[in-house]
């Protein structure tokens, strides 16, 4: 009895624990976070080699910014990870930016016994400024 005991406290603490075992992308998509014990995995999630955008402009230069949230057992979940938040981060880095042509976005997950876990959100891309048009 003692036994079966021992096994379904240990199966009930893994389902409770499992609210920050997965991860959803800034681009909408769950990603396992990787091992019980520890996880240390970034995982692609958008690489974008497009024209960006159709508004006259000039690219200032490269840049990279981040953001991050923190889950603490599964049960409180904090902080700003989000690519808006990361791209602020990374405009912040030129002066008389307005805008940033994000490039790539990467999801880069850390978690020790799923009783910690921090996901950090990497942008990169090219800072640009808008060009006013002369009449």
């Amino acid at each position: 009895m003692l036994k079966i005991t021992s096994v379904m406290t240990f199966a009930s603490a893994f389902c409770l624990l499992q609210g920050c075992s997965s991860v959803m992308t800034p681009t909408g998509f769950s990603m396992p976070s990787g091992g019980f014990i520890y996880t240390g995995v970034t995982y692609p999630s958008v690489i974008d080699n497009g024209p960006g955008t159709q508004v006259p402009h000039r690219v200032l230069k490269k840049v990279h910014g981040t953001s991050e949230q923190t889950c603490i057992l599964g049960m409180v979940a904090f902080g700003d990870g989000g690519v808006a938040s990361a791209s602020k981060d990374a405009l912040s880095e030129v002066q008389g930016g307005d805008d940033i042509i994000i490039r790539q976005v990467d999801t880069q997950v850390k978690s020790i016994l799923m009783l910690f876990t921090q996901v950090t959100t990497h942008v990169r891309g090219d800072a640009i400024q808008y060009t006013r048009a002369t009449q």
